[in-house]
């Protein structure tokens, strides 16, 4: 019979070995479900920034002024954040390059 000491030591090493040789393979999986689920995060909030100017809008000459003014605002916001944010990223990038 093994010692304890020396089970455990056996299935660390078999561990370590596991996940080094399934690290690439886990590695781009996790990378493509992280590009696709940041792509759709990006896809619906331009898509609802869009839709809130035009609400914001409606509600303005319909004669919610007040809310209309702030929904607006937040969707104003939401399209220089969606829209804007990544070119002044990739803008700053270029400057100091990355």
């Amino acid at each position: 019979m093994k010692s304890v000491k020396a089970q455990k030591t056996t299935l660390f090493v078999l561990f370590a070995v596991s996940i080094l040789v399934a690290e690439p393979a886990l590695a781009n999986r996790l990378q493509e479900a992280a590009q696709t689920g940041s792509s759709t995060v990006m896809n619906i909030a331009r898509a609802l920034s869009v839709i809130g100017l035009a609400i914001g809008g409606g509600m303005m000459s319909v004669g919610w002024g007040q809310m209309g003014k702030q929904v607006l605002g937040g969707a104003v916001i939401g399209i220089f954040a969606t829209f804007g944010g990544p070119a002044f990223i990739d803008m700053i990038k270029s400057i100091f390059g990355g």
